[in-house]
């Protein structure tokens, strides 16, 4: 075993021990207890593994308000008050604590500028249908809101990483990789396309505690750029143990996305293209390559 899966393996049943404490003593008597506990066990991991620049709390992001009326879509209405509207309470907003002041800010919520956002997440228990659905929609309500703003005031700057995760993948309603892969694919061609791919926010990752990963990559194929979602798994094995690589891998993304150097033994930098698309890649875009891609499908060849 390596330094890297030590690592692993100590984030892993580290945060394990802490979420199956209060499962063990109340069990599923008071589920928004326990919730609510993971929720909290899961900023205060982040917390303690960012640097001191970045923040991490539960809260509300206010998106100025360019129009006299926003119409978000035909699915959502928001009551616009005072120049902003409300994102859905977000269960972990992570931001710069420097890029501006919050506009409330107290030990247990955030109301926060859409400026300082790097990412959002969205915690859910079990992995099932009802939980799979209702977290894309709270995502997808985001992520509209996000892209209506930046198309309103022009802001081409990359949009935060979108996320998703599960704590249990479930023994009772097991939700099929099919079925997940459609609501991705459906919320992914809803919210952009191969022309707005790049500055458009949408679901980038989501994770199941010691299970698995669907994450959006970019795969070069010929002389194209794919975008899709590709599964990633623990094997069939190794589930009856803490084996997990999504808390690891959600932290990576986390610091790789707020530009934090990742170059050392713990986090490898890495292109978010491959080369060749595995058996659990879809492709959902095809995407026209950028000067900086061409470079990169030029030297993989």
């Amino acid at each position: 075993m390596n330094e890297l899966d030590i690592f692993k393996e100590y984030i892993a049943e580290s945060y394990y021990k802490q979420i199956s404490i209060l499962d063990k003593i109340i069990g599923n008597r008071h589920w928004l207890t326990t919730g609510t506990y993971k929720e909290k066990v899961l900023i205060n991991f982040l917390n303690n593994k960012v640097p001191e620049k970045i923040g991490i709390k539960s809260g509300f992001i206010a998106f100025p308000q360019k129009n006299e009326k926003v119409n978000i879509n035909e699915k959502i209405t928001q009551t616009v008050e005072s120049g902003y509207y409300l994102s859905k309470q977000i269960d972990i907003i992570v931001y710069y604590k420097e890029a501006c002041a919050p506009i409330y800010e107290d030990e247990n919520i955030l109301i926060i500028s859409p400026k300082s956002v790097i990412a959002v997440i969205e915690v859910k228990g079990i992995f099932n249908n009802e939980h799979v659905a209702k977290s894309i929609e709270n995502m997808e309500d985001f992520c509209i809101k996000w892209n209506k703003y930046c198309d309103e005031f022009e802001i081409n700057n990359k949009p935060p990483l979108v996320i998703n995760y599960y704590w249990d993948y479930g023994i009772n309603k097991r939700i099929k990789d099919k079925t997940v892969l459609k609501k991705l694919e459906d919320n992914l061609k809803l919210l952009t396309s191969s022309e707005t791919y790049r500055k458009k926010a949408k679901i980038n990752s989501l994770f199941i505690f010691n299970y698995a990963s669907y994450k959006l990559i970019q795969v070069i194929d010929d002389n194209s750029i794919l975008a899709g979602y590709n599964i990633k798994r623990i094997d069939e094995h190794e589930k009856t143990e803490i084996k997990d690589f999504t808390l690891y891998q959600l932290l990576k993304d986390i610091l790789f996305y707020s530009g934090i150097d990742l170059d050392n033994f713990i986090f490898k930098s890495e292109t978010s293209a491959t080369k060749i698309p595995n058996d659990n890649f879809n492709a959902v875009f095809e995407i026209d390559p950028t000067e900086q891609q061409k470079v990169i499908i030029n030297a993989m060849k």
